[in-house]
């Protein structure tokens, strides 16, 4: 229960919740430890909001005491279900990850000239606990661990019936869809993991019956490549057929067959065989966010590591695309270096210099591409040189050293 508690609080002790919880650390644990022993422990009341990123989605955040549980959960289930994921399967997994899909969905788009980009429609809201419990009692024998498992996706069922857009599958009845419970909280660590299982029903029969090679999956989102269109679009005819068992459907309008060198999306970007590039929706939507906390941060409305915190999560999104000059826009259109009168003034930087913000693209450096990290680093290290400037001006920072200098105080760079 200590290990669990600690998972729980990684990057979350300034909350209050976890505060409260840590002044009766280890009454709180042992009182936890013989709920879970007896059977008595019941999840708490979710916590619900929506956010917009790039669709409204209503997230629903358990109380802390119940995210110890969660992980104490999956410390249990992870080595008796890893072992089934193929490899392929990259979401809530030790080694995995968003930015390792993205890299080997790149690597397969270079050796395929077409590639089906999938989305099942509605996934969270969708899940079926009835089926999902099937798959819980294949691998798990403990009747404790069940019970746990049922209880957690009872305290969810409902929740995303507002998101739920309903469908009826062979053998259904008229109210079939209104009388199953279905859903799985989004904010849940739980929540990811039994939608791995769940769809990892849908990995193994991609890969084993319909043999289809180059296949991934993050979360609901997945992409299959292949040399013929016409085969692709047999594999999405079957794949839809096959969800059904899950009771699950396809996005009509994002699941289609895509030419490689066209860039589909995937994941936030747009993924070609040589190069990667932020969404210009995505661009757009952050633009105006930076912009907003500039202007709060000028007005003593919001303090200033609000600004840092928020670009630096930038930086961490678009280091992996060919993103130097979009995030150098960025930065100039947020008037961040403007003078005012509540941000203490900086020496003037480089103009040029900015090289941390994401990848020069290795073209404009005389490298082949697929060498961007270090073309970014050569770069770096030619812009470190002092140069002449006609008109010098205030300009954008190098590595986002502004917003760690702005903590310490002035300071003279260069």
């Amino acid at each position: 229960m200590l290990a669990a508690y600690l998972k729980a609080r990684r990057g979350k002790r300034q909350k209050q919740a976890v505060a409260e919880f840590e002044m009766n650390l280890e009454p709180g644990l042992l009182r936890l430890q013989g709920e879970l022993a007896d059977g008595t422990w019941r999840p708490g009341p979710y916590h619900s909001f929506y956010v917009h990123e790039h669709k409204r989605r209503l997230i629903t955040a358990a109380p802390f005491r119940d995210r110890v549980v969660h992980h104490a959960l999956l410390a249990v289930l992870e080595p008796v279900f890893e072992p089934g994921f193929i490899h392929d399967s990259y979401a809530c997994r030790v080694g995995k990850g968003q930015h390792r899909a993205i890299d080997r969905f790149q690597h397969w788009a270079r050796g395929n000239k077409y590639v089906l980009r999938g989305d099942v429609r509605k996934f969270y809201p969708s899940v079926d606990h009835q089926v999902l419990c099937g798959l819980l009692r294949r691998r798990i024998r403990d009747r404790r661990v069940l019970a746990l498992c049922e209880a957690i996706l009872q305290s969810g069922a409902g929740i995303l019936d507002s998101e739920y857009e309903l469908a009826w599958f062979h053998g259904d009845e008229l109210f079939t869809p209104l009388r199953r419970a279905r859903g799985l909280p989004i904010g849940n660590l739980t929540s990811q993991f039994f939608g791995n299982i769940y769809l990892n029903e849908l990995d193994h029969f991609v890969k084993e019956r319909l043999r289809c090679r180059c296949y991934l999956r993050y979360m609901d989102d997945f992409a299959v490549f292949g040399e013929n269109r016409h085969a692709l679009v047999a594999v999405k005819r079957q794949i839809e057929r096959f969800l059904e068992s899950l009771r699950l459907t396809l996005h009509r309008h994002r699941t289609r067959a895509w030419r490689s060198s066209d860039g589909p999306e995937f994941l936030g970007l747009r993924v070609f065989p040589g190069h990667r590039l932020v969404r210009r929706t995505t661009s757009y939507r952050y633009s105006r966010r930076l912009n907003e906390l500039v202007l709060l941060s000028r007005a003593g409305r919001s303090p200033l590591e609000d600004v840092r915190d928020s670009f630096m999560a930038w930086l961490g999104h678009t280091r992996r695309a060919d993103a130097y000059r979009l995030n150098r826009r960025i930065l100039a259109r947020s008037d961040i270096l403007a003078p005012s009168a509540s941000w203490p003034q900086r020496p003037a930087l480089h103009p040029v210099a900015g090289a941390g913000l994401g990848h020069q693209p290795a073209r404009k450096t005389g490298l082949p591409d697929g060498n961007a990290q270090t073309a970014t680093r050569r770069l770096t290290q030619r812009l470190s040189k002092p140069r002449v400037m006609r008109e010098p001006r205030p300009v954008l920072l190098r590595d986002a050293e502004f917003f760690h200098s702005e903590m310490e105080g002035p300071r003279r760079v260069g």
